[in-house]
């Protein structure tokens, strides 16, 4: 398997901060959360895009892991008629990290990986 470039990896580290956030956990968890997936789909008139994040956390007290499932929030109101909530809306930094990390699953899907690729010349050689 070909690993990822490292700002993939990056994007998904950062969204411990986020899954403890929406979670409404105290900050300093977020160094014990890894989050294993995100979810995106699209909807309203406008298809604006919405998340759910899914982490796990290490827990002191126990060989397990607490399994942590965000609330769904969007990044605007599903219609342009309801008044913004910020219940339902997703931070302007974890909307930042999202578009981060979905530029980077492009980039994957396209070939782009962590290692060079081979049968591409570096810059300033010739093929």
């Amino acid at each position: 398997m070909e690993s990822p470039r490292p700002e993939f990896v990056q994007a998904f580290k950062e969204l411990a901060k986020h899954v403890a956030e929406l979670c409404e956990l105290p900050a300093d968890y977020a160094a014990r959360i890894t989050t294993r997936s995100v979810s995106l789909n699209y909807g309203g008139v406008q298809e604006t895009m919405g998340a759910v994040l899914s982490a796990v956390m290490e827990l002191e007290q126990s060989n397990g892991v607490l399994v942590l499932n965000t609330p769904h929030k969007t990044v605007e109101m599903l219609t342009e008629t309801a008044e913004p909530n910020a219940k339902m809306l997703l931070t302007a930094e974890c909307i930042e990290t999202l578009e981060m990390l979905i530029d980077e699953a492009h980039e994957y899907v396209k070939g782009v990986r962590a290692q060079g690729d081979l049968f591409t010349p570096a810059v300033g050689e010739s093929a």
